[in-house]
């Protein structure tokens, strides 16, 4: 297959042609007047087989047209495809960041409904915490008061074992 370079000059081209370079040489040699010596037989043989190759280089040139066009449909065809892919790429990305801003609305309500389940135990254990004492101040007055009874102090070892439970739970609730 002869490739044809799309910049070079004429005159390079006129150069590598080996029909001109061998008639070329010939009338440098001859002259003009030499021309009337060629065969007339092996002028036109010779002019045969030049059109016969440059038909051979016009079918190649056609088939390599041929070959660049289906490229071309083919890079055609990628790009397309290319940008379809770039569009299910786009929508899935899309997907999932609204899937994480689902979520993170989900563990922000999670967490919220925490916290503030975390903070009605600290309080329910204060307010237990405070009945627990004025228990345990009554409980001291009506002994003073009474005298010591045995399930007074029966009562008085719950109500501190109770506020012992309920500072433990504290502890263990804050700490979290």
């Amino acid at each position: 297959m002869k490739t044809v370079d799309l910049f070079a000059s004429v005159a390079t081209q006129v150069a590598q042609d080996t029909n001109v370079r061998k008639y070329g040489v010939f009338i440098l040699k001859n002259g003009f007047k030499g021309l009337g010596k060629l065969n007339p037989t092996l002028v036109w043989i010779d002019a045969g087989l030049a059109v016969i190759d440059a038909f051979n280089a016009y079918c190649q040139y056609s088939a390599a047209c041929e070959v660049t066009e289906q490229m071309r449909a083919q890079n055609r065809a990628l790009e397309i495809l290319l940008a379809q892919q770039l569009q299910i790429g786009e929508l899935e990305f899309e997907t999932l960041l609204r899937q994480r801003q689902v979520e993170q609305a989900h563990y922000n309500r999670l967490m919220e409904e925490t916290f503030v389940g975390e903070r009605l135990t600290v309080q329910n254990i204060r307010d237990q915490m405070a009945l627990l004492k004025n228990l345990h101040a009554l409980l001291q007055t009506l002994r003073q008061q009474t005298g010591s009874f045995r399930q007074l102090i029966e009562l008085q070892v719950a109500v501190d074992a109770c506020l012992d439970a309920n500072l433990t739970l504290m502890l263990e609730t804050t700490t979290i």
